[in-house]
């Protein structure tokens, strides 16, 4: 048994509710490579949207991080006093 996660929606149902939704073929470069039948279905709310990664540049990651240090200390309480001379 294996589980699936398709890439786009997909109604589905399992076969012993209701057979010609509960077949499947999944096929790879015009060849068929797995045929079955749906045993359970897990449904997902379909208003969600779906989380998007995005990459970040490594200098852009070391400012946030700063920025971010920046804020703890502030918020601690400390303060960068620069000594004049």
């Amino acid at each position: 048994m294996i589980k699936l996660k398709p890439m786009k929606p997909l109604t589905v149902e399992t076969f012993t509710e209701f057979p010609p939704l509960g077949r499947f073929t999944i096929r790879d470069m015009k060849n068929t490579v797995a045929v079955g039948v749906i045993k359970e279905v897990t449904p997902v709310d379909p208003n969600k949207k779906p989380v998007e990664v995005k990459k970040i540049s490594k200098k852009k990651l070391r400012k946030m991080k700063k920025e971010k240090e920046a804020k703890e200390k502030e918020a601690k309480g400390e303060t960068e006093v620069k000594a004049e001379e």
